[in-house]
């Protein structure tokens, strides 16, 4: 299989190429729905109306858009001209785009593909009859066919179920969907050995469940260090969940809700629930065996904890639980004081770095501006969502407005930290 370029914007990360009547209820609904649950967007096209018509625009926009290709050849997969339309398409892409094909023997062998061996081969002589004054078109289907047979790919004969064959597709795919997630860099400016300490505590070689309690003052990039985590651990996982502003949810919604919607992501159901107690119950039982990721962002009271993640025992062998909080006596409480991370502020030069990279879109501060720029990151005091607010508000503005700037900062008291933030959103 081809990789495809990093740098290219996908819109989506799978196309699904299949025969309807084969595989549409079965099969495909199957695989489209795990994938979503994982969070990888596929395109899978419910409504398309074969008879008199032609492949439209916007399909082959659709394959064009897509970092991954997968093609469910199933016995008449050969007899549709939309199919084979696709598949030509698609394998043009894979050569000029880049795109990754993975096809899905389903029913057929991957010989039978290359060479169009029964059961295509009485769908390509109608093919042949039917368009004997384009045979272009026919040998451009059947060169496709060839080239898709010779792909490394999934016979299903070759698992034990179906199943299991979607589970490898899934697990093939996540990874390499997650690269293609640009982060930006200021996203990584004094993040990365943070993140190393974090992940050293969370011991990814244990087969225990472990949670890990991460606090920090407000504006210090908890909700970045495990938004990162989340999207480069999330695939080792049998399912995952990231709830974010958990406390302001609870005060919105209420704790049965976020139940709700902890479960709906694990699990992929809507179960309703009428009490706290009873979501916990559904919780532990649903989630015991279950290899699971649940990353809760800025939780203010241990009741969701409580009702959200319990104890060791409501999760399955693997697991991980990911907590970050402004209140460390809280997080003390839930899991203890040896597996609680406070999130540091930046040092001066990485608190530089960020700064520049908001206000000159460079690592490093444009010339005759050093001093000035180390005076501003003195006043932000490494606190990352000072220095990302502050920095555009010195863009592209001469020394004297920067001074000006400057004289307002130095007004405010060290510790308030609002105050410097509303000057930056000024």
């Amino acid at each position: 299989m081809s990789y495809a370029s990093p740098s290219k914007d996908w819109k989506y990360d799978v196309f699904l190429s299949f025969r309807g009547e084969d595989t549409r209820k079965n099969f495909v609904s199957h695989l489209y729905n795990a994938l979503e649950q994982r969070g990888i967007h596929a395109f899978k096209d419910d409504d398309r109306l074969e008879t008199g018509k032609s492949i439209s625009y916007e399909l082959l926009k659709a394959i064009e858009e897509s970092r991954f290709a997968v093609v469910i050849f199933s016995k008449s997969y050969a007899s549709s001209k939309w199919c084979s339309e696709e598949l030509a398409h698609i394998i043009k892409c894979q050569s000029e785009l880049e795109q990754t094909v993975i096809p899905i023997f389903y029913d057929v062998s991957p010989s039978d593909v290359r060479h169009q061996n029964p059961p295509f081969a009485e769908s390509f002589s109608q093919h042949e009859e039917k368009y004997k004054d384009d045979m272009e078109k026919v040998q451009r289907w059947r060169d496709a066919f060839a080239e898709a047979g010779k792909l490394s790919g999934h016979d299903l004969k070759n698992y034990k179920d179906e199943v299991d064959c979607i589970n490898k597709v899934v697990d093939y795919i996540l990874p390499k969907s997650l690269q293609a997630i640009p982060t930006s860099s200021g996203s990584l400016v004094g993040v990365e050995p943070q993140i190393e300490k974090i992940i050293s505590l969370w011991d990814m070689e244990s087969n225990d469940v472990r949670s890990i309690g991460i606090w920090g003052m407000s504006g210090i990039g908890k909700t970045e260090i495990v938004s990162i985590i989340y999207e480069r651990y999330r695939h080792l996982f049998d399912a995952d969940c990231f709830l974010g502003d958990v406390g302001e949810m609870y005060q919105k919604k209420g704790l049965t809700w976020i139940q709700q919607a902890l479960i709906r992501k694990l699990l992929g159901k809507k179960i309703p629930i009428t009490s706290e107690r009873e979501g916990a119950i559904i919780i532990r039982n649903q989630l015991r065996w279950k290899k699971v990721l649940v990353i809760l962002d800025d939780v203010n009271h241990l009741n969701q904890l409580k009702f959200l993640v319990g104890g060791t025992e409501w999760f399955g062998g693997g697991s991980r639980v990911l907590i970050t909080t402004r209140d460390k006596h809280l997080i003390i409480a839930h899991v203890g004081e040896n597996k609680v991370y406070e999130v540091l502020l930046l040092s001066e030069n990485d608190a530089l770095e960020l700064f520049c990279l908001h206000a000159f879109k460079r690592k490093s501060p444009e010339r005759d501006f050093e001093e000035l720029s180390r005076e501003v990151v003195k006043y932000a005091d490494g606190l990352p969502l000072a220095l990302e607010v502050l920095g555009p508000s010195f863009c592209g503005r001469n020394k004297e407005q920067w001074r000006d700037i400057i004289d307002r900062l130095k007004k405010i008291p060290n510790d308030d930290i609002l105050g410097k933030l509303k000057i930056g959103l000024d």
